[in-house]
């Protein structure tokens, strides 16, 4: 994934600091990005295009229901259609771009028909690609979420990518996972160790347990 960050070099996007971060990329061998969770800077494209990367470009981190008090679901009925389609119309002439996606982890998995109304106004300016969206509750894979994408992303819940070949629906749908771990997923038993340690030593009288 992509968020603009740059560290001590501030917020504003900044055109070297971007390509140099591109650049140990590909040293790297990577050759596609996914930008999250908001459309990306115009100049981050450009250096994709510039720099033989693809791009998975992304829309939302909400739909109508909300992960924080001041979330986009204050603006989602007003302003999503009209959001997407800028989205859509501003980077379809990007190379780069491949994939569209119209959301990560929203907490609106149990809405296929909600999803499918995005998809829609993705193809009302761009038939050309298909659209995902990151999903990470278990069950989206096969409670009729996942037939509402033209791929099916799943974050994590690797204990039910089984579930998902199983469903006969779902053998011809395109599936991938651009984020399936993280440091806690990965270094989970050092943390867990760490954390004891430093409860137990703050709070001796928990008696903190795993």
């Amino acid at each position: 994934m992509q968020p603009s960050r740059f560290g001590a070099l501030g917020s504003a996007f900044n055109i070297r600091a971007a390509e140099r971060q591109l650049e140990l990329l590909k040293e790297m061998g990577c050759n596609a990005i996914r930008t999250s969770h908001n459309p990306p800077a115009p100049e981050l494209l450009d250096l994709c295009d510039k720099l033989g990367f693809l791009v998975m470009d992304e829309a939302f981190d909400a739909w109508i229901t909300p992960k924080k008090p001041l979330d986009y679901n204050k603006f989602f009925s007003a302003w999503v259609e009209e959001d997407l389609k800028t989205l859509v119309r501003r980077d379809r002439n990007h190379p780069s771009v491949f994939l569209w996606s119209i959301g990560n982890e929203v907490n609106d998995q149990d809405k296929p028909s909600l999803a499918l109304g995005l998809n829609r106004i993705v193809k009302s300016e761009d038939v050309t690609r298909p659209v995902t969206s990151a999903c990470n509750w278990g069950g989206s894979g096969t409670n009729g979420f996942q037939k509402s994408l033209d791929v099916f992303g799943i974050n994590y819940n690797l204990e039910n990518y089984q579930k998902f070949f199983a469903l006969t629906d779902n053998a011809n749908l395109a599936f991938f996972s651009s984020e399936s771990a993280s440091t806690i997923s990965s270094r989970e038993n050092i943390i867990s160790r760490w954390f004891r340690v430093i409860f137990l030593t703050i709070f001796p009288e928990k008696g903190y347990s795993k």
